[in-house]
């Protein structure tokens, strides 16, 4: 006796293996378009008058108000880096091929803030 397996399982895991490998290059190129977003979000603001991070940035532009300015960028830069290695994990994550390339003891210390010393004594 056969079973038959019905169209929309078919379609169901087709989109499923699919949907896996097509994520991979778009949620690169979102990390690394990740900073435009935010470059765009000051001249949106400023051309539709909407107060936001964008037009505090824009006005502190005018005002000269550097603390502020700095407050910014210092906001946007961790922003922009958290979204990269957000993507860079989801890569990761939905990509068996980078998993296996990095052994998992090399892999935790990528994400370390320590130096790392070279084995052996070497400098």
């Amino acid at each position: 006796m056969t079973e038959s397996v019905g169209h929309a399982t078919i379609v169901v895991d087709a989109l499923r293996h699919a949907a896996r490998n097509a994520l991979v290059p778009f949620l690169a190129l979102f990390g690394a378009r990740l900073g435009f977003v935010f470059g765009g979000v000051i001249v949106a603001e400023s051309v539709f008058a909407y107060p936001g991070l964008g037009q505090l940035a824009f006005d502190a532009v005018l005002a000269r108000d550097y603390p502020v300015l700095q407050a910014v960028f210092l906001l946007t830069g961790a922003a922009v880096l958290l979204g990269n290695a957000a993507a860079d994990l989801a890569i990761e994550h939905l990509d068996p091929r980078l998993r296996a390339s990095v052994p998992p003891r090399r892999r935790a210390w990528m994400w370390s803030t320590t130096v790392v010393r070279r084995p052996h004594g070497r400098s």
